[in-house]
């Protein structure tokens, strides 16, 4: 009997391909120190996956505060700041956006993509954000499906940010700005420069 239920759990298991595991690499930007853990859940419908942009609790740590500190100006709870800063759940955009104005640096910096500082001033714009992700994939002829696939979701979903019907995470909008190359910061319409903004490379 014990063999039987051990051979079933076994075929439960097996049946069941959930996998977790966590790719280490370096994004755009060149500082060595910039490392995000990408943290994919592989399952039989696709992948989900969170980032930890380690930037932002760098710029907690660079400026001395402490992680009470961050949750109050962003007004949740610590261990929701904990969860967003470890790439435990995605970040709110709306929530990243005053971290972003707090310590007055760009989107791209604080993930990674850019290591300028660059600063833009307001909200972010949803409308705007919806907009442009279909804009900037009917201008590279792809189809939903294929933007989908490029951060990992189905159709169905991809299709919901555009249309309205929930907004992009920051981490599958991250990609979409990697994949693209074009600022995370003019796709939520703080600014209307498409570049990311990049250190030129001083020739020797």
């Amino acid at each position: 009997i014990i063999m039987i239920f051990l051979f079933f759990l076994l075929l439960y298991i097996l049946s069941t391909p959930i996998f977790i595991f966590t790719l280490l690499f370096y994004p755009i930007a060149p500082e060595k120190s910039m490392i995000s853990n990408f943290i994919f859940t592989i399952s039989l419908g696709g992948y989900c996956m969170l980032i930890r942009f380690k930037r932002i609790d760098d710029l907690r740590t660079d400026n001395d505060l402490k992680i009470r500190n961050i949750a109050e100006i962003l007004g949740i709870s610590v261990d929701n700041y904990f969860d967003y800063a470890n790439g435990r759940s995605n970040f709110p955009l709306d929530k990243l956006n005053k971290l972003v104005n707090y310590f007055k640096v760009s989107f791209d910096y604080i993930t990674g993509l850019s290591d300028i500082k660059n600063y833009y001033d307001g909200d972010i714009n949803i409308k705007l954000l919806r907009e442009r992700i279909k804009m900037i994939r009917k201008n590279n002829d792809l189809s939903q499906e294929e933007a989908a696939h490029i951060i990992g979701d189905k159709q169905s979903t991809y299709w919901n940010y555009e249309s309205g019907r929930s907004i992009i995470p920051i981490s599958k909008l991250y990609l979409l700005a990697k994949y693209y190359n074009i600022s995370i910061d003019y796709f939520v319409g703080k600014t209307d420069n498409k570049i990311i903004q990049k250190r030129r490379k001083v020739n020797n």
